[in-house]
C-alpha cells in the first residue's frame, strides 16, 4: 500500500530484511554485489538486464530490460499479488547465494586464480615506448604473488569482521 523512503541505515542487513523484495533498476552493472546481499537475507530481487544480473537472478528473480519504468513496475506489482512466491523466491535466492556467493567459495576463486598467475609467472612489458623515459624492462610479477594473496584474505576477513583494513586505501 506504500512506498517508505527510510532514509540511512546502519546496516544492509536491516534494510533490506525491512522490504519484501529489493529492486535494482541500474542501466550499468559490473557484479551485483547488492543483488548478491539482497538474496543472502533471503530476499526476491527485481533486476534489470544488465552486467551478471541475469545470471545472478536466474531462477530466483526478475529480471526486466533497463529503462523500461512500465515493466519494472509490473513486475513489482506481480510480487505484491502473490506474497507467497514472493517468500518462494527469496527463499531459493537465499539457497543460490549460499552455494554460488558464499565468502568460502569466493575465496577459494580468488586463490586459485592467484596462485594460477603465480604458476604463470606472468611477465609485464610497456607497449608504448619512449626511448627518453626508458620504457619498463620484462619483469617476473610472481614474487608479489603471496603478498596479494595476503592482502585479499586479510580485507575479505576484515570486511567480514567489521574491522579496520591491516592496509590504507
Amino acid at each position: 500500500d506504500v512506498v517508505e523512503f527510510a532514509g540511512f541505515a546502519d546496516t544492509a542487513q536491516g534494510a533490506y530484511n525491512e522490504g519484501d523484495f529489493v529492486i535494482l533498476s541500474s542501466i550499468s552493472e559490473g557484479f551485483p554485489y547488492s543483488v548478491v546481499e539482497a538474496m543472502m537475507c533471503g530476499r526476491t530481487v527485481v533486476g534489470t538486464a544488465v552486467g551478471g544480473v541475469p545470471e545472478a537472478l536466474e531462477g530466483v528473480g526478475l529480471v526486466v530490460q533497463p529503462r523500461d519504468p512500465y515493466a519494472m513496475g509490473e513486475a513489482c506489482l506481480q510480487l505484491l499479488r502473490d506474497r507467497e512466491n514472493t517468500r518462494e523466491l527469496g527463499r531459493k535466492a537465499r539457497e543460490k547465494a549460499l552455494r554460488e556467493f558464499s565468502l568460502q567459495q569466493c575465496n577459494t576463486a580468488y586463490l586459485g586464480v592467484y596462485l594460477e598467475l603465480r604458476a604463470e609467472t606472468p611477465k609485464v612489458q610497456m607497449t608504448h615506448k619512449q626511448p627518453k623515459i626508458g620504457g619498463v624492462k620484462r619483469t617476473n610479477l610472481g614474487w608479489a604473488v603471496p603478498e596479494i594473496v595476503s592482502n585479499a584474505w586479510q580485507t575479505i576477513a576484515s570486511f567480514y569482521q567489521n574491522q579496520p583494513l591491516p592496509f590504507g586505501i
